[in-house]
């Protein structure tokens, strides 16, 4: 049937991938499930969070879905940036969560 184009291709094409790319290395780990995990590049974070700051700024009252939307982040993402920014001392967030604002600091 042909269904698998070669057994274990694809771990030496990942790492050739992120290579090529100029990422960091993937981390395997082989400890009960076997995993991959794959980083994004210094600039691929602060590009998304100066994107929230300016989305901030244009709209105090955005949500993190319309964020994600915007953005093309799932909205997990979203919330980690946001929780970095706050922590930071960025950006806060006034009043509840429904019907409160952003405010860059």
């Amino acid at each position: 049937m042909r269904l698998v184009e070669q057994i274990g291709s694809g771990i030496p094409r990942i790492i050739h991938l992120m290579k090529e790319a100029t990422l960091p290395a993937p981390l395997f780990q082989k400890e009960g499930m076997f995993t991959v995990t794959l980083m994004r590049s210094v600039k691929s974070r602060e590009k998304s969070r100066e994107k929230i700051k300016a989305l901030i700024k244009e709209n105090p009252n955005i949500t993190t879905m319309e964020m994600s939307e915007i953005i093309g982040i799932s909205i997990k993402g979203i919330e980690k940036h946001i929780a970095n920014l706050k922590k930071e001392g960025i950006i806060d967030r006034i009043g509840a969560d429904k019907g409160g604002n952003w405010k860059i600091l």
